[in-house]
């Protein structure tokens, strides 16, 4: 099981990101299953995805 916080892995960020903007997505729920620190990796993904939307949304 190769579970990865959000920015991590092999999901193809740089395109899941972008389309989800063009879209007008208002949410966005961070899920990892099995976390071995959950708070950790809440900060993790939320730190990544605040950074990323912020250059996309200029």
């Amino acid at each position: 099981m190769n579970f990865a916080p959000a920015g991590s892995g092999l999901l193809a960020w740089n395109e899941v990101l972008p389309a989800a903007v063009k879209a007008n997505t208002r949410w966005f729920i961070v899920e990892h299953d099995l976390p071995k620190d959950p708070q950790a990796i809440i900060v993790q993904a939320n730190s990544y995805l605040v950074s990323q939307l912020k250059t996309l949304e200029k």
